[in-house]
């Protein structure tokens, strides 16, 4: 009985410190874990390809690109159209034969190269139907 109690009494008394030195242990080993640098690499690497992954999975989604310009040109080249030296003759020619006025007689044009005060807006979806490359860069990843 005498030894029972005193292996009991052993056991309550050892118990706590056997406890702290598993919490300073299990301390130890989580310091240790989260200082590893071979680990880190390793999570780094393993973060990486699952982006990479996903992003090669977002190759098959639907995009929208949206798109604005806005040219603003004053002055500049023109080109110049003879439009109505080619032209006004055989118009001419054509009203004296019908005996009306059905053709109007036109002038020369000059247009600009570039657009003045020009705005393009646009939006711009597209979805891969089929494209093989994108299917060998999801399993690469």
């Amino acid at each position: 009985m005498k030894k029972s109690l005193l292996l009991l009494l052993g056991y309550l008394v050892l118990t706590p410190v056997k406890s702290m030195a598993q919490g300073q242990l299990e301390a130890y080993i989580s310091f240790g874990l989260e200082n590893n640098l071979v680990l880190k690499e390793k999570s780094i690497e393993l973060e990486k390809s699952l982006l990479a992954l996903k992003e090669a999975k977002s190759y098959f989604l639907p995009s929208l690109d949206f798109g604005a310009n806005y040219t603003l040109a004053s002055g500049g080249r023109t080109i110049d159209i003879p439009i109505g030296t080619l032209l006004n003759p055989v118009y001419a020619t054509l009203n004296q034969l019908t005996g009306s006025n059905a053709f109007p007689q036109l002038e020369n044009v000059s247009e600009q190269f570039l657009p003045d005060n020009f705005y393009d807006a646009r939006f711009r979806a597209s979805l891969p139907i089929y494209n093989k490359d994108l299917q060998y860069q999801k399993q690469i990843r």
